[in-house]
């Protein structure tokens, strides 16, 4: 009697085994992974929605204003990988839209590197050197005005001039390269408003990829975790030992 007694008073037990444990645990994981991956993809695509009429995706408009003669970027150094054009592949073409705060013409243009540093060797100018919030800030060189007008200068890779809005837009090309903002005639300061811009053939694989895998590591995650929730919580009876 007492042996069948005990044998009734012994309780069920859920299975939580250690590799149901494992799976919940990890499905728990992925699913926080995937979250992570599908919240990028939505972001990214709706970045992309907010394309402009020619398929750039721009940034807002900066005020850039600076003293010296011209207002420059620091060196853009791009470098194709084994003869391919990586740059090209990911960025696309770019554009920069340019304003000018005054009522005077504007000049924008884009040379290599060497060759701005060469015509403003002696001329006072500003670059752009890093952002604090949305407002840039300058490495400052003191100099005095340009010996010609920056339209007259022959080395520029792309540049565009006059009244109103500029555009300026490039096709990626190797190398190291400086874009320049002056007034048109060349006096000081410079002022204006800036924004820029890129059309990112890769954003809409990189969406892909993000959305697919997220959804991919879902699947996983739910089946880890339905598995070893499920499984885990059928109750194992227990018999005792027969007693001797």
């Amino acid at each position: 009697m007492t042996s069948e007694r005990a044998a009734e008073s012994l309780p069920d037990r859920p299975r939580w085994t250690a590799g149901r444990v494992i799976a919940v645990v990890a499905g728990s994981v992925l699913l926080l992974i995937a979250f992570g991956l599908i919240a990028g993809g939505g972001a990214l695509a709706v970045a992309s929605a907010q394309r402009d009429a020619d398929g750039y995706l721009m940034t807002d408009e900066t005020t850039i204003s600076a003293p010296g003669y011209a207002i420059t970027t620091e060196k853009i150094t791009i470098e194709t990988d084994a003869g391919v054009d990586v740059p090209g592949r990911l960025i696309g073409d770019t554009k920069l839209v340019v304003t000018s705060a005054e009522e005077g013409p504007l000049f924008v243009g884009l040379a290599p590197s060497a060759e701005v540093d060469a015509f403003l060797a002696d001329v006072g100018h500003s670059t752009i050197d890093g952002f604090d919030g949305r407002r840039p800030t300058y490495d400052v060189v003191d100099g005095g005005s340009p010996a010609m007008l920056p339209a007259e200068a022959g080395f520029w890779t792309a540049s565009t001039a006059g009244a109103g809005t500029r555009t300026l837009t490039w096709e990626v090309e190797s190398g190291d390269w400086t874009l320049v903002v002056m007034n048109a005639d060349g006096h000081a300061p410079v002022t204006a408003e800036a924004a820029v811009g890129a059309t990112l053939p890769a954003l809409g694989t990189a969406i892909g990829v993000l959305l697919g895998s997220g959804g991919v590591l879902l699947l996983v995650a739910l089946a880890l975790l339905l598995g070893g929730v499920l499984s885990a919580s059928r109750v194992e009876h227990r018999t005792p030992a027969p007693a001797g």
